[in-house]
């Protein structure tokens, strides 16, 4: 018996340690898991340190899902057989989750993005795009479950944007003043995961529903909620919160789609309220600082590094003489770009 519960931990664990497709932009490490249609999202806090902090749950990325309601089937992307799952590689360092069926073409997009208030990516668009494919209207919606983990060493597991904290099953319905949730994490300041649920270019979802991990996974769907309850489910599962986001019935004829647009990453005060998916001049100036190897050194070399040098601290001047008054991430981020540059010193001097 012992051989065979051995046998089924190390099936487990091989399930989602297999072959992943890793992206990197700013603070942002996104992982797309290839044979179970999961995603892994980190936030790197210190750019000097290589810590990257998990901003869901990722002992098993499989707890967080997407479930695809059609008509009266239910089904769990990566884990149903009627799909057959790709990962596929994009243009400007962006990749998708593709699903395909008899019936249905389900699309996962991620780009990067970043907020006003940050010098480097801090956060994920995720588009869904559900396509009918089969020769009939279709009523199809969908659910992400999201396993939180940050707060869970406090009372109030959840933060909305109105302010109000949650301590048990609840369920919110979007606003434009509760247009996000999020998890803060209680022992690092200005870290937690984030999620948009209303705002410009994000799509409103019908409900979001928070609860114990465990009762909304093992839901099939639907979940009510008993304000009477906490994030504990004694014995099997204490403290243990998740959330619950629904994307309500629609309708495609044959051959027609839906979009739903999010927006995930770390927590941000004002909420992404105006956010760019192009790269930021910050992070442009960190790569070039940030070249690994420093090529062969002679007099032509020599003259094209001064130069680029050079460039790079005019940039940085005309970085800083932007605002008025820096911020700590400013600051931040240039020291990087120095260190880098010092970096890259070194390696010339030990030739």
């Amino acid at each position: 018996m012992r051989r065979v519960l051995l046998l089924l931990i190390l099936t487990s664990v091989a399930a989602w340690q297999a072959p992943a497709v890793e992206l990197t932009e700013g603070r942002i490490r996104l992982v797309l898991h290839e044979r179970s249609g999961r995603f892994s999202l980190d936030y790197r806090a210190d750019l000097q340190g290589d810590r990257y902090i998990p901003l869901i749950d990722d002992t098993d990325p499989r707890t967080s899902e997407i479930r695809i309601r059609d008509g009266n089937d239910v089904y769990r992307l990566g884990s149903s057989p009627r799909f057959d799952l790709r990962v596929e590689r994009q243009a400007g360092g962006r990749a998708a989750f593709v699903w395909e069926s008899s019936v249905l073409r389900i699309t996962q997009r991620f780009s990067f993005v970043t907020s006003t208030s940050a010098r480097l990516a801090n956060g994920v668009i995720v588009e869904l795009i559900i396509e009918n494919v089969s020769e009939v209207p279709r009523e199809v919606e969908a659910r992400y479950l999201f396993d939180t983990h940050l707060a869970e060493s406090r009372q109030a597991h959840f933060q909305l944007a109105d302010g109000e904290r949650l301590r048990s099953e609840t369920e919110v319905t979007p606003s434009s003043a509760r247009s996000w949730w999020a998890t803060p994490d209680p022992e690092r300041e200005g870290v937690g995961f984030q999620q948009l649920i209303a705002g410009e270019g994000i799509t409103r979802p019908e409900r979001v529903v928070f609860a114990n991990w465990k009762r909304l996974s093992e839901s099939t769907y639907d979940y009510t909620v008993n304000t009477e309850r906490t994030f504990s489910l004694l014995p099997y599962s204490i403290d243990d919160s998740a959330a619950a986001v629904y994307y309500g019935v629609e309708e495609l004829a044959p051959g027609e789609s839906r979009r739903i647009t999010t927006l995930v990453g770390n927590l941000d005060a004002a909420g992404y309220a105006d956010y760019s998916v192009a790269r930021t001049e910050s992070a442009e100036l960190l790569d070039r600082a940030s070249d690994e190897a420093a090529p062969e050194l002679d007099a032509r070399t020599a003259r094209e590094e001064l130069v680029s040098v050079n460039d790079l601290l005019d940039e940085i001047d005309t970085l800083l003489s932007e605002d008025a008054e820096l911020d700590a991430e400013d600051v931040e981020v240039v020291e990087e770009i120095l260190r880098q540059l010092e970096n890259r010193r070194e390696a010339y001097d030990t030739r």
